[in-house]
C-alpha cells in the first residue's frame, strides 16, 4: 500500500515506520499510516439533526446526525487526497474527526479493493 501511494503521487498523509517487538527474523517493514492535512471548518449551510435517545448526561449534549457533510467551494483551496475534518465529531463512544478524500484517492481504494462504502461531500457554491 506504501508503494502505491507513492507511486500514485498521492498527498495529505505521512508514513511513519512501526517498531516491532519480538522476533528479528520475523520482522517486516511496517508504516502507520497518518492522515496530516487539516480542512477549513463545515459549511454554515450544513444541518445537523438530533438523534432521538441518544443524550449524554455529562455534557448536556444530545447525539446528532451530521452527514453529509458539507463545505464551501471557496475554502478549499489546500485541499490534498487525504484529509481531516476541522471539527470533531462523535457517535456516543467518543469523539472523532473525519476522513474526507479526494476522487483520485477513492478511485484508487476502490480498485485496490481496499474500500467498499463511502460517502459524499456536498460542495456548497457561494
Amino acid at each position: 500500500m506504501a508503494k502505491v501511494l507513492g507511486n500514485e503521487v498521492i498527498t495529505g498523509y505521512e508514513l511513519r515506520p512501526v517498531i516491532h517487538v519480538g522476533s528479528e527474523r520475523k520482522r517486516k517493514e511496517v508504516h502507520q499510516f497518518t492522515v496530516n492535512n487539516i480542512l477549513p471548518p463545515f459549511s454554515s449551510r450544513m444541518r445537523f439533526e438530533s438523534r432521538p435517545g441518544e443524550y449524554c448526561s455529562s455534557c448536556g449534549i444530545t447525539s446528532r446526525f451530521k452527514w453529509p457533510l458539507h463545505y464551501d467551494s471557496s475554502s478549499l483551496r489546500d485541499v490534498k487526497d487525504f484529509n481531516l475534518s476541522c471539527e470533531y465529531t462523535g457517535n456516543g463512544a467518543g469523539y472523532e474527526r473525519d476522513i474526507v478524500i479526494s476522487r483520485k484517492a477513492r478511485d484508487l481504494l476502490i480498485n485496490m479493493k481496499a474500500q467498499k462504502e463511502l460517502q459524499p461531500v456536498i460542495i456548497v457554491e457561494q
